[in-house]
């Protein structure tokens, strides 16, 4: 079981890897995908996942 700390950490290096590939996934698609590799589920990690992501997409659209 992951803590939400590292949830938001792994949200963050998705966010980053996906643009590294040239990837604009929208939150819920990244989500299904980042899930579905690490196993973790449940309302709330998807929620906090999402929301990192995004907040994480944005700041790099914001730097670039």
């Amino acid at each position: 079981m992951m803590t939400n700390l590292e949830i938001q950490k792994q949200a963050g290096q998705f966010a980053a890897l996906c643009a590294s590939r040239g990837e604009r996934l929208e939150p819920e698609e990244a989500w299904y995908r980042w899930s579905l590799e690490h196993g973790v589920t449940g309302p709330a990690a998807r929620m906090l996942f999402e929301a990192e992501y995004l907040a994480a997409e944005s700041q790099r659209r914001i730097r670039w």
